[in-house]
């Protein structure tokens, strides 16, 4: 969206339940880290175009993420969630000891 005038530029496919995003200037990479278990990979190739590069697979539940500008390094936090009893509604529970930081790096 282009923020001076509210405009959408494009519309490029990214996993459902979109957390965070960080930008990666010096590739001109943008990562979406989603609930469904994806980071979806966007490259930036002018001002205003922009171009779906694929989909990385995480784990569910990874959604929280952040880089480290100096290694590229993507890091997404997730747990196992307990299966919900039959009927249940609301947020299932998290595993005990289920906590773990996951790594993505450029190959």
């Amino acid at each position: 969206m282009d923020a001076t005038n509210g405009k959408v530029i494009t519309t490029l496919p990214i996993g459902d339940r979109v957390d965070a995003v960080v930008y990666d200037p010096d590739h001109k990479m943008i990562f979406a880290s989603n609930g469904d278990g994806t980071v979806s990979a966007i490259q930036q190739r002018g001002a205003n175009e922009y171009a779906f590069s694929g989909d990385i697979r995480t784990q569910p539940t990874a959604k929280t993420m952040a880089m480290d500008p100096k290694t590229k390094r993507l890091f997404l936090s997730a747990a196992e969630l307990e299966p919900m009893p039959a009927g249940q509604k609301g947020r299932p529970k998290i595993k005990p000891g289920s906590f773990n930081v996951l790594v993505v790096e450029r190959q």
